[in-house]
């Protein structure tokens, strides 16, 4: 541990007696590299880093050098488990010791506490100190992903960082790596508390719908109807296609969603628009959810004889006529079930994880 914790206190008093001279160097304010992404403020510049195979460290000072920010992340190649109240007991006793050793300085508070930062899980020290009569403030994370330990630290004088800059940095410090081991589910951008979380996992487990990449889900982003119908043909084995489509907008066969519109055209799961196009990149809507759903059942022979009145949503005549009985099925069936405010919202996109959502439920209630 002692490698990866920044002694807030040695470099504090380096600058006090102005024994360094710092030369920043240019970087942009929203900093990314192979390990993580981070805001940086304007006013704090790169001074050092060093960049190895598996390891980072990058230390950034404010325009008054009496603050910084350090991020780092050291590749361990052990099987370690997740941070536990230990770890942070023994980071806690490891500051005291620090400032015991010290008669130039005093530990004048500190506190720390189980956390989960932007989808990985670590814990929080936040301690407060008093060196040659100046009141320094120090916050730092670590956090254990997959394969990486993360530490993210900000320091300085107590007036450093304003509370817009504090929150910028810590919410925009996203980990690139997996962290199945310590939550079950890899992506780094669904938070263990996130009203989407079970579904998520429930479409990473049952390999549903994947991520763009290992560590992100993207639960925010609108799923298109390319997209949707890829879900669908892969939860069906990914068949075999053959032959040419009949949409002109998809012709080109090296396109991911090419088999699966193609397949689903052969089984009458789509249908494409009045203009005669499919929209493989249009934003998919809510009833054109329930209609492809629906008709994915009737292709897996799933009862779909289950139906309920939309009168009682407050925008059930947005519902347009062609999605009208299929959006019956859904709620009847519990796939959708509406939203807070009492509506449909029928022509509104879907996120991928109200996707995944409606897909969780229609493999637990109507069946895969």
């Amino acid at each position: 541990m002692k490698k990866k914790i920044i002694t807030g206190v040695l470099v504090v008093m380096i600058i006090l007696m102005s024994l360094i001279t710092l030369t920043p160097n240019a970087f942009a304010a929203n900093h990314s590299n192979s390990y993580y992404n981070s805001y940086i403020p304007d006013r704090f510049e790169l001074t050092y880093e060093n960049e190895t195979e598996d390891h980072i460290y990058q230390a950034y000072y404010g325009d008054d050098y009496y603050s910084s920010i350090t991020l780092s992340a050291w590749k361990y190649t052990t099987n370690r488990k997740p941070y536990s109240q230990t770890d942070l007991d023994e980071h806690i006793q490891m500051i005291k010791n620090v400032y015991n050793e010290t008669n130039t300085s005093t530990l004048t508070g500190i506190s720390g506490s189980m956390i989960e930062l932007n989808g990985v899980k670590g814990y929080q020290v936040t301690y407060t100190t008093n060196i040659y009569n100046t009141a320094f403030g120090y916050r730092v994370f670590e956090l254990r992903s997959d394969h990486y330990d993360y530490t993210l630290e900000l320091d300085g004088h107590a007036s450093h960082l304003n509370s817009s800059e504090f929150n910028q940095v810590i919410n925009s410090f996203i980990m690139k790596d997996t962290t199945t081991k310590s939550r079950g589910i890899p992506f780094t951008d669904v938070a263990s508390n996130a009203w989407y979380y079970n579904a998520a996992k429930y479409s990473y487990t049952n390999n549903i719908i994947s991520g763009y990449n290992a560590y992100t889900f993207g639960p925010e982003d609108n799923l298109t109807r390319g997209q949707l119908v890829t879900i669908l043909w892969r939860m069906e084995g990914s068949p075999k296609v053959t032959g040419t489509s009949k949409f002109p907008d998809v012709q080109d066969s090296s396109q991911y969603y090419f088999k699966a519109v193609k397949w689903a055209t052969d089984n009458k799961i789509v249908s494409g628009y009045n203009n005669g196009k499919f929209g493989p990149e249009d934003n998919i809507t809510r009833e054109q959810l329930a209609v492809m759903l629906n008709k994915f059942a009737k292709y897996n022979k799933k009862n779909v004889s289950v139906s309920k009145e939309l009168s009682s949503f407050k925008d059930a005549r947005k519902v347009s006529d062609y999605a009208v009985n299929q959006m019956k099925w859904a709620v009847g069936a519990g796939v959708i079930t509406g939203n807070s405010d009492g509506t449909l919202n029928p022509l509104g996109t879907a996120t991928r994880a109200e996707v995944a959502a409606m897909l969780e439920k229609y493999c637990k209630k109507v069946g895969r």
